[in-house]
C-alpha cells in the first residue's frame, strides 16, 4: 500500500500497487470475491491481522487503492484503533463511495491516502488525522504515489522520474511492462526502489495490479513472498494460481 500507479491507456485503465509492509505483519490472503451484506461483490486480497485490504475493484469497474499518511509522516499513537484497510472497504462498498468518504467517522484512523476510480472519474481522497480534503484528478493524466511514511521529498521526486522515464519509454504500457515497473523501478538502492527492501524489516511484499475497460475487469496479484501470481476477472470466473517466474 506504499507505491501506486494510474495509466490511462486508449480504452483500458491500469491501477498498480506495491504492498510494502513490515514483517511482523501476516502473509495476506489470496484475492478473491467477497459478497458483501449492502449487496456490493468486490475482489480484493486480505490482511489477515485486520480483515481489510489496501486495493479493491468492485464489480462495476469501479475501484479503490490505500496508502498511508497524507501528507507528512505522523507518529502512530493507541488513538488509531481502526483499520485503514476496513475504512477502505466500507468506501468503495458504498453505493456513492465519495458521500461515504465524506461522511465517515475518522477520528480514531491514522492518515491516508485513498485514491478512488468512480464510473470513469479519479479522484484523491485524504485524511491528514484532524481534516478530510479530496480533489479530482484528470483521468486522462498518468499518476504516481509513494506514501509519505516511507519515502521523504527527495525519494518520491526520484520515483516520480523514473514514472516519468517509464512512459517515455513505453507511451502505449500493457500491464505486463507496468508490472515489470513495479517489480524492477529504480536505481539499485533497495532503500527507495519501487520494489524495496530495507534490511528485510519492512519490504514489497506483493505487487496488484487491477486493468478496466469496456469489456469488463481483472485484478492480478504477484506475491513476491510466495512467489505465485494469481489472476481474478469479473468477466468470468476462472481464476489461475502459477509459479511466478522471477
Amino acid at each position: 500500500m506504499c507505491t501506486v500507479t494510474y495509466i490511462s491507456c486508449g480504452n483500458q485503465v491500469f491501477i498498480t500497487s506495491n504492498r510494502d509492509e513490515n514483517r511482523s505483519r501476516g502473509q495476506a490472503l489470496m484475492p478473491q470475491l467477497y459478497a458483501l451484506e449492502n449487496g456490493a461483490r468486490l475482489l480484493f486480497p486480505k490482511d489477515p491481522d485486520a480483515g481489510g485490504s489496501w486495493i479493491a475493484l468492485k464489480s462495476n469497474n469501479d475501484a479503490a487503492v490505500l496508502l498511508n499518511g497524507a501528507f507528512v509522516a505522523y507518529q502512530h499513537t493507541p488513538l488509531y484503533c481502526r483499520s485503514r484497510g476496513l475504512v477502505l472497504i466500507d468506501i468503495i462498498s458504498a453505493m456513492h463511495a465519495l458521500h461515504s468518504f465524506h461522511g465517515a467517522d475518522l477520528d480514531a484512523v491514522a492518515p491516508f491516502t485513498l485514491i478512488l476510480f468512480l464510473s470513469g472519474r479519479l479522484y484523491e481522497c485524504r485524511w491528514s488525522g484532524s481534516e478530510k480534503f479530496c480533489t479530482e484528478l484528470n483521468a486522462k493524466d498518468a499518476h504516481i504515489w509513494s506514501s509519505v511514511t516511507l519515502y521523504d521529498a527527495a525519494a518520491t521526486a526520484m520515483r516520480e522520474q523514473w514514472f516519468r522515464d517509464f512512459l517515455e519509454a513505453h507511451p502505449f504500457p500493457c500491464q505486463q511492462q507496468i508490472l515489470h515497473f513495479h517489480r524492477c523501478g529504480g536505481v539499485g538502492n533497495a532503500g527507495i526502489d519501487l520494489c524495496m527492501n530495507r534490511n528485510g524489516e519492512t519490504k514489497t511484499v506483493s505487487i496488484t495490479s487491477l486493468l478496466l475497460s469496456s469489456l469488463g475487469a481483472s485484478l492480478t496479484y504477484l506475491d513476491l513472498e510466495r512467489k505465485t501470481k494469481h489472476t481474478e476477472s469479473f468477466i468470468h470466473a476462472a481464476q489461475t494460481e502459477a509459479a511466478y517466474v522471477q
